[in-house]
């Protein structure tokens, strides 16, 4: 994952009935907590404006 990559997030295609909101990754290997975590923190900016710093596991790469 690379930042400019388009992204959705899992956890609304799975358990969500709202739409499925995609964004741009703006930052990558953002430590989470202040702390170094495995999967690393990513920074994404969603279609709807909001930022969001969500777990590499939990957004899917759907354009590069």
């Amino acid at each position: 994952m690379m930042v400019g990559d388009m992204v959705s997030s899992i956890y609304d295609r799975e358990f969500c009935h709202e739409p499925i909101r995609v964004g741009i990754v703006i930052e990558t290997e953002v430590n989470m907590w202040g702390e170094e975590v495995i999967p690393s923190g990513v920074k994404v900016l969603w279609a709807n404006s909001e930022i969001e710093t969500v777990y590499s596991d939990e957004i899917e790469v759907i354009s590069d």
